[in-house]
């Protein structure tokens, strides 16, 4: 995300970690790129997975190059993130993931440090760390989220995202009593 060569090359901040593997946060970087790119890919032709909504969390996915577009590679999501939405803690055993800010900011836990991001933040998380990212702003933030390799990460992501839409909507009607 970003080029790493150009004139605003980003800075890198290491984090402490785990030996190895070290998670890694990047300022600066130009997100003006990446909000366009995730808007033309809105508009044209999306992975072949399409959209994603949880209304549970206030995740909405759009897929915008998936596994088998990138050769298992790659898996690149865009994310929108509704004003105190989260994606849940979780930790990925084989895969590595890495989020950039488009809009808005966000909070990301990983390993039990809290890292503030902002639009151009990105912030790359090993393998086998858990993390849960929040939206603690009053407005929806936008991020990029990348996990490689993609493994069956699409597949995985469809399948929660179907098991929730259901409980959503019997939370729903809960409330609404």
């Amino acid at each position: 995300m970003g080029d790493l060569d150009g004139p605003r090359a980003p800075r890198a901040i290491d984090q402490p970690g785990l030996p190895g593997a070290p998670i890694r946060k990047t300022r600066g970087s130009d997100a003006s790129q990446l909000a366009s790119a995730a808007d033309s890919t809105r508009l044209g032709t999306m992975g072949d997975g399409g959209h994603l909504d949880d209304p549970i969390t206030g995740q909405h996915l759009t897929f915008m190059k998936t596994g088998a577009e990138t050769g298992g590679d790659l898996l690149q999501v865009e994310v929108r993130l509704d004003a105190g939405g989260r994606v849940p803690r979780h930790a990925h055993l084989r895969q590595d993931e890495r989020v950039e800010v488009i809009r808005g900011s966000l909070t990301a836990r990983v390993g039990g440090r809290d890292h503030e991001l902002r639009p151009g933040d990105s912030l790359d998380v090993p393998r086998r760390r858990l993390h849960v990212i929040r939206n603690a702003a009053e407005h929806e933030t936008r991020f990029v989220l990348e996990v490689r390799p993609a493994r069956h990460m699409e597949q995985a992501m469809k399948g929660l995202f179907a098991v929730m839409r259901p409980l959503g909507r019997i939370l729903r009607k809960a409330s609404d009593r």
